[in-house]
């Protein structure tokens, strides 16, 4: 049985605490820390849909003359990219619209083409559509432009020429003008999530936002916090600091010491980012409070975050005090870490399956698996709550392997925190777990 003093085992943590709690540090990557998450998770995919606006010089290339100007109509008229914008004005107002300048073209010929090639090199025109009755008929055609990377505007055009092309041949049968706005009148879908009878509104957009940034914000502390249980061992180690201490207390006092310490100050940023969450979802703050509660951000929700929070970093934080005790710089500390890390980041690749498929078997057994179900059962929690049975599994599981990671890495840390000199091989950590 382990041989520990609450007194001493008190007075690291508590000295681990003040430590970190005080500095400027502290303060500002509490401050900084919601921010970059936010950024890092919605930043990004807001700017990728960003309208392109301004003016567009354009040839349409077709042999059919009719077909030709039929799409010039569809794409200069200004409400050419109505069908995508009627649900853009309805939640963040009027849209810039993209206009283009069309230019028609009956020569589908080889050497015409090699023309428009020779007309967007010079900036003369910004791209053309070659639409040739072979492709017509196989069902494609080519747009060819200075810059294809915007995915938006590459699909306001088919999107745009496809619905002149079935007006073209809807004309055919007399269906013209109002009659074909009626008859291609498309229907918005309101995505309605029923639970606990009770009906909400949802959308995909802040609930694939939401919950990668409350993922990442659990993900990024556990990374942190872990690490600098690491980096304490470490610096403690190689400056002989270690051998000091020792005289007064034992390797399962600092150890318990050093991870109750720093995990009180993870605790300490995520109670402050709850209450700044609680204000947020303030019926006064409209729209925060509509984006958090989209992403079922409730009272439980906080509290199942403080769960996973300790839950995972007891896990992860042992290991890491157990790699610091291994080694002998931080280089050598760089290149064990990643296999601590390794089911960390593999539970934010399987991020993506949990948010669209939450009762899907796989990820059922991966929010299962204690390495990373303090990720991904919380991310599961957020997008639909699973049945409290499989959460209660996977807590007792966690707990568990806690319990088994700890004695394990406690006996590493009692040896190697005093050895140095070499890098301990895969041998000697089996015989310090056998005979510590």
């Amino acid at each position: 049985m382990l041989n520990v003093n609450l007194k001493h085992v008190w007075i690291v943590a508590r000295r681990e605490y003040l430590e970190r709690v005080r500095t400027k540090a502290f303060i500002i990557m509490t401050i900084l820390t919601p921010a970059l998450m936010f950024s890092f998770a919605v930043v990004p995919s807001l700017l990728s849909m960003k309208r392109a606006t301004g003016d567009r010089n354009l040839v349409v290339v077709t042999a059919d003359a009719k077909l030709g100007e039929t799409i010039r109509e569809e794409v200069q008229r200004p409400a050419a990219q109505a069908d995508l914008e009627a649900q853009e004005k309805k939640r963040d107002g009027p849209v810039p619209v993209l206009r283009y300048q069309v230019e028609l073209s009956n020569d589908v010929s080889d050497e015409n083409r090699k023309a428009l090639q020779t007309r967007v090199d010079r900036k003369q025109i910004d791209g053309f559509v070659w639409l040739t009755p072979d492709g017509i008929q196989s069902g494609k055609f080519d747009y060819v432009a200075r810059s294809t990377s915007d995915f938006v505007e590459i699909g306001m055009l088919r999107t745009t020429i496809n619905r002149a092309f079935m007006r073209h041949n809807l004309s055919a049968f007399g269906i013209a003008g109002a009659d074909f706005d009626r008859v291609t009148k498309r229907l918005d879908l309101t995505p309605i999530t029923w639970k606990d009878g009770k009906a909400a509104s949802s959308d995909f957009r802040v609930m694939l936002f939401g919950s990668m940034f409350l993922m990442l914000t659990l993900y990024i502390t556990l990374l942190m916090y872990g690490m600098n249980v690491m980096r304490a061992v470490l610096e403690e180690k190689t400056s002989r600091i270690m051998e000091v201490l020792m005289s007064a207390l034992t390797p399962a006092e600092l150890l318990s010491g050093k991870i109750l310490g720093v995990g009180a100050v993870g605790i300490t940023q995520i109670l402050i980012w709850t209450t700044m969450g609680a204000i947020l979802t303030a019926p006064g703050i409209a729209a925060a409070s509509s984006m958090l509660k989209g992403v079922n951000f409730t009272a439980a929700t906080a509290i199942y975050f403080i769960v996973f929070y300790l839950l995972g970093f007891l896990l992860y934080s042992a290991m890491f005090a157990a790699v610091g005790s291994m080694v002998n710089s931080e280089q050598e500390a760089q290149q064990l870490q990643f296999f601590v890390m390794l089911p960390l980041m593999i539970s934010t690749v399987l991020m993506m399956l949990a948010i669209t498929k939450p009762n899907d078997p796989m990820t059922v057994a991966v929010s299962m698996f204690p390495f990373t179900s303090p990720l991904l059962m919380y991310l599961r929690i957020v997008v639909q709550q699973p049945p409290f049975w499989q959460i209660a599994a996977s807590i007792a599981i966690l707990i568990v392997t806690i319990l088994g990671m700890m004695w394990v890495c406690a006996r590493i840390y009692r040896v190697g925190i005093l050895m140095y000199g070499k890098k301990p091989t895969l041998p000697e950590i089996m015989k310090w777990i056998k005979y510590a």
